[in-house]
């Protein structure tokens, strides 16, 4: 969840709508001034299972932003774009909170209409393409605890990440059993895989997961569970849900990991227990990828897990369309509340703000299932 003010919570029930503010900027200013960019529609997506995370769509109708030529942050050559939302008081003043900061990544105008639509992505797309020519230097010898060879590589993007006044890496959250596990014994960063492919083998090791926060900060923390709610989500008089829809369905309960040593990381979906959702009903739906490195087995069945949780859907899905919550972030635990049906702990899988007069959409998962659908 985003640090807002708490008075907050209570907005969206009351009818307030949040208030949005676009600037696109370019570290140190070197592509001239910042340049406030005047919404029309628009949208900011987080999603725990995609890379990167999160997602911005921005379009504007400002044609003074592109008479002839673009404004020069405008680019998806080390432009970006940040996002702020918050509330307007009486008084007329707004206080605003990052919502997301990332580098451009695309721009299209359209003509005679001259719409001009800005994407963006957070910091971590930078690492998306950086790759080695050769088999990386960094082992076990140089960074012995994964963890740290993962933080080493995400950082490595001049001035990708925020640093003023703070680390620009979280690690507070990791356990000591996490930081203790160690690089997998001759595991190298091989030639063409781009770097947070890395980072994200190395966390699926430790059992973590690796995003880019609102503040161009790298978070690494233990894959979230279902914990205490941060904002209840109803239907009804007084309830902010204007929608929606929860699914059962088929999908992975297994997967396996076959390292070079030989080692097979293992993870089962733990339904072993004679009911309906038991993989002897309806078989192992496996999912299978070959990977490099020894680790132990304990290390790679981690790793089975942690992938299972990144990449599987769950049997239960919700798909809720609300009121705006900008604060909401992937990993939170909302509870919702439907008419005629058991009130429920979720934990957020993904979550769409608006941009503009419109719901937010929160996808839910591994909600626990009460016998209701």
């Amino acid at each position: 969840m985003l640090t807002h003010d708490p008075t907050w919570d209570a907005l969206p029930a009351t009818g307030y709508r949040p208030a949005y503010r676009v600037t696109a900027y370019s570290p140190g200013n070197h592509l001239g001034a910042p340049v406030d960019i005047p919404v029309t529609d628009g949208w900011v997506l987080k999603d725990a299972t995609q890379y990167p995370r999160t997602h911005a769509q921005v379009t504007t109708a400002a044609t003074s932003l592109i008479p002839t030529t673009i404004d020069s942050n405008l680019t998806p050559f080390g432009g970006w774009l940040k996002v702020e939302t918050g509330y307007t008081d009486t008084a007329g003043a707004t206080t605003y909170i990052t919502l997301m900061d990332g580098p451009i990544t695309r721009l299209s105008v359209d003509r005679p209409g001259s719409l001009l639509t800005i994407e963006a992505a957070d910091a971590s797309v930078l690492q998306s393409q950086r790759v080695t020519a050769t088999d990386y230097a960094w082992d076990s010898v140089t960074y012995p605890g994964a963890y740290n060879m993962a933080q080493g590589i995400a950082q490595n993007v001049p001035e990708a990440y925020n640093i003023t006044g703070t680390n620009s890496v979280d690690l507070t959250a990791l356990t000591a059993a996490m930081v203790a596990i160690p690089v997998p014994t001759g595991y190298v960063w091989k030639a063409g895989a781009t770097a947070w492919s890395v980072v994200e083998y190395l966390t699926d090791l430790i059992g973590a997961e690796a995003y880019c926060n609102e503040n161009r900060r790298l978070i690494l923390r233990p894959v979230p569970t279902v914990g205490a709610p941060v904002a209840r989500l109803a239907t009804g008089e007084g309830g902010t849900i204007t929608e929606l829809e929860s699914v059962i369905e088929r999908t992975y309960n297994a997967v396996y990991l076959a390292y070079a040593s030989g080692i097979v990381g293992t993870w089962k979906q733990p339904w072993f227990s004679g009911g309906p959702t038991d993989p002897v009903y309806y078989g192992l739906y496996c999912l299978y990828e070959s990977r490099d490195g020894t680790p132990t087995q304990a290390q790679a069945n981690t790793a089975a897990r942690t992938y299972a949780y990144r990449v599987k859907g769950t049997g239960r899905t919700t798909s809720i369309r609300a009121v705006p919550m900008p604060w909401l972030e992937p990993g939170d635990t909302v509870e919702v509340l439907p008419d005629d049906a058991p009130s429920e702990y979720h934990l957020v899988q993904s979550v769409t703000i608006p941009l503009g007069l419109d719901v937010m959409t929160v996808t839910t998962r591994n909600a626990p299932y009460t016998g209701i659908l």
